[in-house]
């Protein structure tokens, strides 16, 4: 449901529809942007700087003060992805993909990685190392 309703919000003219009555907003600590009640997650993050490249784009860098998420949505304190069920935008084919399976332990599997000079070039040549080739 929560991806119809986003969906529906990015499609309609906030001139034609009230887009506030799609959620029901919270305010944090900071009181300063509304926040969804209805998702799974909400980060609150305070402007730290604006990147303005000249044109019709800018970049927000923010620092996070706070995250909010009920408890369903949490094991041992902390969120977890397979009880928040994400949603995520393809942008190239304008698609909402749901998140799969694990893929591999985070600053694990890249010591199966190696980097180093080519004897003969001296330049750098990437590859799994030994111990990788084995259980490969």
């Amino acid at each position: 449901m929560l991806v119809t309703i986003t969906d529906y919000g990015g499609i309609v003219s906030g001139t034609s529809v009230d887009k506030s009555i799609l959620f029901e907003p919270f305010y944090g600590t900071l009181k300063t942007a509304p926040m969804i009640k209805e998702c799974p997650l909400n980060l609150e993050c305070k402007l730290v700087q604006t990147l303005d490249y000249g044109g019709s784009a800018e970049i927000f860098i923010g620092e996070i003060v706070e995250a909010y998420s009920e408890e369903q949505y949490l094991t041992n304190g902390l969120p977890d992805i397979t009880k928040i069920k994400p949603i995520v935008f393809s942008m190239h084919d304008n698609t909402y993909w749901k998140i799969g399976e694990h893929l591999a332990p985070a600053f694990k599997i890249g010591k199966k990685f190696t980097v180093h000079r080519n004897k003969k070039t001296n330049k750098p040549e990437a590859a799994l190392n030994e111990a990788a080739r084995r259980t490969k």
